[in-house]
């Protein structure tokens, strides 16, 4: 409330109005400042100042409630980060089973392969073999669909065709997009050539989109028709191409 100090009565300027209207002209002190009328801010003995102090608090309640809730998200992802590796290592390595059978032998290529579309990233390269012959190559590509990135693990054999296409990350819209993940979807691109022609039928290809979810249909299909080439290139050049 208001305070007195050297004949200067301080008070906020919410409380103002209210102060002057209970006092006759008798009561009323020398002077009359609003709080933090000359130095731009609360002075701390008005109802502003008692105001701001409980902003100041309760902003420091949330500042140590955020801290406290960021330092126990980096413990939780510390000691799930070993599991979720192993978890894709194991989803990776049972995709390329069932696109090359259970048992093909594969090992990772270091270089990887350049890819001819911007859009479309190449995140890691894998050489197939059976009985220590060349059968094919592997390559996990990221690509962007409606709303999110999306990663697909594509088989090449060794006479350039696309031998399978498992969808590993797809974030997608539900029901929509998402369907992308799914063998009805994916299933069509087995035995594809890549040479340009893999697209939405839309677009003048084989490739049945998934109702509602266009986009996503295209971007597969560029990713797996970019990844093919880059396979088959691989392939020519390793002498394994057919």
């Amino acid at each position: 409330g208001p305070a007195d100090k050297g004949g200067v009565k301080y008070i906020g300027p919410q409380a103002a109005e209210k102060f002057l209207s209970h006092h006759n002209r008798e009561d009323r002190p020398q002077e009359i400042r609003l709080c933090g009328e000359e130095k731009g801010r609360s002075c701390g003995r008005c109802i502003g100042g008692s105001q701001m102090k409980n902003i100041l608090k309760l902003a420091l309640s949330l500042m140590v409630f955020a801290t406290v809730a960021c330092v126990g998200l980096a413990f939780v992802y510390e000691g799930t980060k070993e599991q979720i590796s192993v978890n894709q290592s194991a989803k990776l390595n049972n995709a390329l089973k069932e696109i090359f059978g259970e048992d093909t032998e594969f090992d990772e290529i270091k270089d990887l392969p350049a890819s001819s579309d911007g859009a479309v990233t190449f995140t890691a390269a894998y050489r197939l073999k059976k009985e220590n012959t060349v059968t094919g190559m592997a390559l996990t590509a990221q690509d962007t669909g409606f709303s999110d990135i999306l990663e697909a693990l594509v088989g090449i054999g060794s006479d350039g065709k696309i031998v399978g296409v498992r969808v590993l990350k797809d974030t997608d819209t539900p029901g929509l997009g998402a369907k992308a993940a799914l063998p009805t979807f994916y299933g069509q691109f087995a035995g594809m050539t890549a040479d340009g022609t893999i697209k939405v039928t839309k677009d003048g290809g084989a490739v049945e989109a998934i109702t509602a979810a266009t986009i996503t249909s295209r971007a597969v299909s560029l990713l797996v028709n970019t990844a093919g080439e880059a396979g088959k290139k691989w392939l020519a050049a390793e002498g394994a191409l057919k």
